[in-house]
């Protein structure tokens, strides 16, 4: 039985939502399930239809991970930008009060205290004015960082593989990001070889990441799933052309992040306290818009400071990220 046959009253609610205790940045779930049936896409056929977990929960959760020390938590699920579609109504037909992923944040900022809170993937057609103003208005208390997927530049493409939106749409709306948050770090996913993918349309997905530059890109060949609408389309991409078109992005995605770090050098960076090398005294750490920070502590030091939020000052490269000082 899949998730989605699942009687809402029968669902796990609680299992939704733990973390992995030893995670310095815990993990809440806040809903399950899709609903949007992109054509290269098995998720709503295992996962069901959304479900989204009571408000209440996971304020609870949060103040739970708060009290035992964490500094930051991430809200994760399949589709969260639809948090509450399914809670639009109680169980005596009165409207919930929190029936969108923007009331839930207006909420998690009131009723926490929780330090941070980094907001995982979330789809470019559900971040609207509303949210951003959240965001905007609290950015002390939420990561400087969205993961938002693109998967392709070229509309032709993004309307096989059933993406709700244009190029356009997405380009217009992260300059509207941008423009409010200037140094924040925009993630993305986006897919080589997808079926009748031409020299054209991944040209298009070369000039647009170029032009957005994006601080950090996860790339993805595509990978035929039975059950799915492009598992039969016509015009399948050669693995050959596939890897080299995700070389090429991947390339694009290393010089982007690169630069991306390099111009967080001198700047002072919120940084949850991770893991220690006791061999060298180095701690690592995140930084709200999603770098790797390393710093050194003394060993003593560490047990009582982690998942705790420090002020670090980057002053050079170092590794996968940077390299600074507690303020």
């Amino acid at each position: 039985m899949t998730a989605g046959r699942k009687d809402l009253k029968s669902f796990d609610f609680k299992s939704c939502s733990q973390f992995n205790q030893i995670h310095s940045r815990p993990l809440v779930k806040i809903q399950d399930g899709c609903e949007q049936n992109c054509t290269y896409c098995i998720v709503p056929k295992v996962r069901g239809k959304y479900r989204s977990v009571p408000y209440r929960e996971i304020l609870n959760k949060i103040t739970d991970l708060q009290k035992d020390g964490f500094g930051e938590v991430v809200l994760t699920g399949i589709h969260i930008g639809k948090y509450g579609v399914d809670l639009s109504t109680d169980s005596s037909g009165k409207e919930s009060k929190i029936s969108s992923l923007a009331n839930l944040l207006e909420e998690v900022v009131r009723e926490t205290s929780i330090k941070r809170i980094r907001i995982s993937s979330i789809e470019v057609d559900e971040i609207d004015s509303r949210l951003l103003d959240i965001l905007k208005r609290n950015n002390r208390r939420f990561a400087s960082h969205l993961h938002i997927p693109l998967q392709s530049g070229s509309d032709r493409i993004l309307k096989l593989m059933g993406r709700p939106y244009t190029a356009q749409y997405y380009f217009k709306k992260i300059g509207m990001i941008s423009g409010i948050f200037p140094n924040i770090a925009l993630t993305t996913d986006v897919m080589a070889g997808f079926p009748g993918e031409s020299e054209e349309d991944f040209a298009r997905t070369v000039d647009m990441i170029k032009r957005i530059a994006f601080s950090k890109i996860h790339v993805f060949k595509f990978s035929k799933r039975m059950h799915t609408l492009a598992y039969g389309m016509g015009n399948q991409v050669g693995e050959e052309i596939k890897s080299e078109r995700s070389k090429i992005l991947r390339s694009i995605g290393d010089r982007l992040r690169n630069s991306y770090i390099k111009n967080q050098i001198g700047k002072l960076l919120n940084v949850v306290c991770e893991e220690m090398n006791f061999e060298n005294s180095t701690v690592s750490g995140t930084s709200g818009n999603y770098i790797k920070v390393y710093f050194p502590m003394d060993k003593e030091n560490f047990p009582s400071l982690k998942g705790k939020m420090l002020g670090v000052v980057a002053n050079s490269e170092y590794k996968n990220g940077l390299w600074g000082v507690i303020n």
